[in-house]
């Protein structure tokens, strides 16, 4: 192959200078192994690609996580409406893939910026609520009708108190909508009020950030997540739709066995002890009187029956404990023993 572009590859070079589409098509000009044949065109499309935001996480692992926090939007409504005193709806707006910089940068001075961790997974993750639903949320704790302030500004120490049983409370929530996921145990670790101050992870690493819709009476706030991808890559093999569906199956069978055998333990059964037996007549029976003696056919040191309402169940002997007679079980009655 010559080494010297021909007249018309170099027009074909100069035809594609200075066209941006997006999906344009480039005719590449490709020289033939025969000098004397034209020049064969090949047609390939270009695609962009932002190198500033790489893309972590398969439409469908965005989609798992996508439902798996829409549990955790159901979840967290439920507690805020029952630590609030009054209805409050929670729901995922957006889940989106971005760069830590993008999110901070995103962010309004004074914030409430609570850092947390999720143990067993490495690093940390933020969650923030917006200053205006938070003053609501503290309106209401302290009995007001849930208004939120017009002025922004940082939370006291007092508020701040209150607020953090609030993140308790959505933490706590989290853990158990990631159950499905990984066993995590979300805790508090830090709160910060300046963006700049909370720097979890280098600017530029990836991040998934979740945002939530809070809506407490006639009163609208948001509350944003972002967790790094460092902290969820451990488990990112576990994002496919399909596994998620089947351990959530496995897991709900899990919760109705476990649910099934809590109710089967409340369920009350009589337990009684057989002392002996004998055989008489109904005249015997008809001429018992208060002091008469029946004997019956078990010595003083033989194991006793006892049984689970009317099956024989065990083999015991008499006792006490402490001031109640008792018995104590020896061994479990063999099928063959069955009357």
């Amino acid at each position: 192959m010559s080494d010297v572009l021909t007249q018309a590859e170099i027009n074909a070079l100069l035809s594609t200078y200075g066209k941006d589409e997006p999906n344009e098509v480039v005719e590449v000009a490709v020289a033939s192994p025969d000098a004397s044949s034209p020049a064969a065109r090949v047609n390939k499309p270009l695609k962009n690609w932002d190198f500033r935001k790489p893309e972590r996480f398969s439409k469908e692992q965005l989609r798992t996580l996508q439902m798996l926090h829409e549990t955790y939007a159901r979840y967290a409504s439920t507690s805020l409406s029952v630590m609030l005193r009054t209805q409050v709806k929670l729901s995922l707006v957006s889940i989106d893939q971005a760069i830590y910089d993008e999110f901070v940068s995103s962010l309004q001075n004074p914030s409430a910026i609570y850092i947390f961790r999720m143990p067993p997974l490495e690093g940390s993750a933020i969650l923030e609520i917006n200053m205006g639903i938070a003053f609501c949320m503290i309106d209401r704790m302290l009995g007001g009708p849930g208004k939120a302030r017009m002025r922004v500004r940082e939370l006291t120490d007092i508020e701040r108190t209150l607020m953090r049983g609030v993140v308790d409370r959505l933490l706590s929530d989290l853990g158990a909508s990631w159950v499905q996921l990984a066993e995590i145990r979300p805790e508090y670790e830090d709160y910060e009020t300046n963006p700049q101050f909370a720097q979890i992870v280098p600017p530029h690493d990836p991040v998934v950030l979740l945002s939530f819709e809070v809506k407490i009476g006639d009163t609208f706030g948001s509350i944003n997540m972002c967790i790094p991808y460092s902290v969820i890559q451990p488990v990112t093999g576990k994002l496919s739709a399909q596994r998620w569906f089947m351990e959530s199956t496995r897991k709900g069978l899990s919760r109705r066995s476990q649910l099934e055998q809590n109710m089967l333990r409340q369920v009350s059964v009589p337990v009684k002890v057989k002392l002996g037996g004998c055989e008489v007549t109904m005249r015997d029976v008809l001429n018992l009187e208060v002091g008469d003696i029946v004997k019956l056919d078990s010595q003083v040191g033989d194991e006793l029956v006892l049984c689970i309402g009317d099956l024989p169940k065990f083999r015991c002997v008499p006792g006490a404990e402490g001031k109640s007679l008792a018995v104590q079980i020896t061994r479990l009655i063999s099928p063959e023993e069955v009357p």
